[in-house]
């Protein structure tokens, strides 16, 4: 079209004189092929038949539109003829309308060439562009050597070695120590009570396996405390601005909700440093759970729960708890299920506060657990323990335990609940609820968390940990 356009303009120099071409040049627009339906300006060149006209006039009143340039001299003047081109696209000419009569055009798909156009429009094969192929050149030079290629994939796994030789018996264990198997065989052995600060000014309230080590949370005490399961020695202490009701891990840090004070504290696991205390909605904080991104509060005082972003501390959310003193919380992968101390209920819901169902318990509970398919909830004035499908929350039975049963864990095999009022641990099996034993422990047992290989109970009238 370029060089259409040119020729056109060529050809206007040629047959007009030099005074109108100075006049039309400062005016011209070239608009391509002469269309019945465009309204054209004055100065707007056009292609037409072959030919090349020049708009003479036009205005709102008298607009040049649908004058057949060839035949209407009063709005269109001639200025040159259309020169022929060579075309080209990907497929082969074949309609009408493409190109004018003399025109060539190149397949540049297939190396072909169509032309000239005729009157009868373009010729349905062409000439092939491609020659012969000429002889093979010679040999080039070797180039320089690539970088090294990325390694392979790893190759089988060779033949066993023979065993080797015996190695030297090492040195005894630690005594104490309980095993799986001792656990899947329903003995246990090793009874140790560790003393964390004294029964005056300590009461252990809270207590978690964060992977490594045995966190405490002292409630006169004011402070968490970090024991090495190995030994049951004490690592550190670290202080809250509170009385510690509960502790929750969240992957790098040790958060302890502050009874006494609205307010919750997060300390570094690694070393104990405390990372900020943040403030809550309405009351005296008590239970924590994690949910993988949120730490959840339960605030009874003013039967709420407060949802805190777990990066920054900040509370983005309170909502109510949907019952009367929420006391203990326990996230289940999906949803918050809400412990309260006043009613024999316990509630389903949303992470953002939406209560999904209430569940009726033979009494006021206190805690909850999550055993991987069922919740577990305990009920503390009648010494049993009630186990629900979490999908639709129907209680699939209630089980006995010891006297005031509180804290509850379970390790997928076994749940684990601490009796508070007969210094116990019941040990039922998840799968139906069977008492499978019952272990003594330190005094007022309030707490408990499952290292793997042991339990370990907080307690509250005993200042210990009991290790069974």
């Amino acid at each position: 079209m370029v060089s259409r356009l040119l020729r056109a303009a060529l050809l206007s120099v040629a047959l007009i004189g030099a005074t109108t071409t100075a006049a039309l040049s400062a005016t011209m627009n070239y608009l391509g092929s002469w269309l019945s339906t465009t309204t054209y300006a004055t100065g707007s060149v056009i292609a037409y038949n072959n030919g090349i006209y020049y708009s003479l006039k036009s205005s709102n009143a008298a607009p040049n539109r649908n004058f057949i340039p060839s035949s209407n001299p009063t709005w269109w003047a001639q200025v040159g003829t259309v020169g022929n081109t060579i075309l080209s696209g990907v497929v082969n000419p074949t309609s009408p309308s493409l190109g004018q009569v003399g025109d060539y055009y190149i397949n540049t798909a297939t190396k072909t060439m169509f032309g000239p156009k005729t009157a009868n429009g373009w010729s349905a094969s062409g000439v092939s562009l491609v020659g012969p192929a000429g002889p093979a050149g010679a040999n080039g030079a070797v180039g320089a050597i690539g970088p090294q290629g990325p390694a392979g994939v790893a190759g089988p796994a060779g033949p066993a070695g023979a065993q080797g030789p015996a190695g030297a018996q090492g040195a005894p264990g630690i005594p104490g120590m309980a095993t799986l198997t001792n656990l899947v065989q329903k003995t246990w052995t090793s009874t140790r009570d560790y003393p964390v600060g004294s029964t005056t000014s300590y009461g252990p309230t809270a207590i978690l396996f964060d992977g490594r080590y045995i966190w405490v949370g002292s409630h006169t005490g004011q402070s968490v405390s970090k024991i090495d399961p190995t030994y049951g020695t004490i690592v550190g202490t670290y202080s809250t601005p509170g009385l510690v009701a509960d502790i929750v891990f969240d992957g790098e840090n040790i958060w302890a909700s502050n009874w006494g004070s609205n307010t919750v504290t997060k300390l570094r696991a690694t070393d104990g440093t405390t990372v900020g205390t943040y403030t809550i909605d309405g009351g005296w904080a008590h239970s924590l759970a994690f949910d993988g991104t949120y730490i959840y509060v339960t605030i009874p005082g003013a039967d709420k729960v407060a949802k805190l972003n777990s990066s920054t501390g900040a509370m983005v959310a309170s909502f109510p708890s949907g019952a009367t003193n929420p006391y203990g919380i326990t996230f289940d992968g999906t949803f918050l299920w809400v412990s309260h101390a006043y009613s024999s209920s316990i509630i389903k819901m949303s992470v953002n506060g939406e209560v999904i169902q209430t569940v009726a318990t033979p009494s006021a509970n206190s805690y909850s657990a999550f055993d991987g398919a069922y919740i577990w909830a305990t009920d503390y004035s009648v010494n049993k323990v009630t186990k629900i499908n979490p999908t639709d929350g129907s209680v699939v039975g209630n089980y006995s335990v010891g006297s005031t049963p509180t804290g509850i864990i379970s390790d997928g095999i076994y749940v684990y609940v601490t009796n508070q009022a007969s210094n116990t641990v019941s040990v039922l099996r998840s799968s139906d609820g069977t008492l499978v034993k019952t272990l003594s422990v330190g005094s007022t047992p309030v707490d408990i968390a499952f290292d793997g290989a042991s339990i370990w109970t907080a307690n509250l009238q005993a200042g210990t940990v009991s290790r069974r």
